[in-house]
């Protein structure tokens, strides 16, 4: 039996995870930010 995922419900608990653990860090004194590196 196949399920049906919706992308739109995957990608807002994936941004409440992160602006989550963005609070954490901001609490402790760090600033997250991203980051490119060129290989």
């Amino acid at each position: 039996m196949s399920k049906i995922i919706s992308g739109k419900e995957i990608s807002l608990a994936v941004k409440e995870r992160v602006a989550e653990q963005v609070k954490e860090m901001k609490k402790d004194g760090i600033e997250p930010c991203l980051a490119v590196i060129l290989v």
